[in-house]
């Protein structure tokens, strides 16, 4: 017998939940038959209360989307600065390397050009004359 009790009571507690709502249905159609047929939603949702509600959740979402936006903002300026930190050492380096390979290179020019001077070539090319009496003289004089 207890399973039909129990069946009863849960029939008599769902037959109270449907009285309140009914109850709380007519309220409702009262109150909006007071508000007249002509106006308009936004006019029964300020005379029912509702409006309160939007307007709190409307502030959250703006609160919410104001700290959402400065974490972003400050995530973005982040890796922004990491991203163009590690590009400017990347530039850096190929360019050392490249001015590393270009004095290396200047260097043995400079090399090869002194081992070249430095060696007493058998018939020297003269291209200014003038230049070579000058040197000549020099030699005879022991200034060279």
């Amino acid at each position: 017998m207890a399973p039909v009790r129990e069946m009863k009571d849960s029939l008599v507690a769902q037959q109270e939940k449907l009285s309140e709502l009914v109850v709380q249905a007519e309220t409702l159609i009262e109150k909006l038959s007071e508000i007249g047929t002509n106006s308009d939603g936004l006019a029964a949702a300020a005379q029912l209360g509702r409006l309160d509600l939007v307007t709190f959740l409307f502030g959250i979402v703006g609160v919410l989307l104001i700290f959402g936006g400065l974490f972003a903002f400050g995530y973005v300026k982040g890796e922004s600065y990491s991203v163009a930190k590690k590009t400017a050492e990347d530039i850096a380096e190929k360019r050392l390397a490249d001015l590393i390979g270009e004095m290396r290179d200047e260097f043995e020019n400079i090399k090869k050009l002194r081992d070249r001077t430095d060696q007493p070539s058998s018939t020297p090319a003269v291209a200014n004359p003038r230049k070579a009496t000058a040197a000549k003289e020099m030699s005879d004089n022991g200034k060279g």
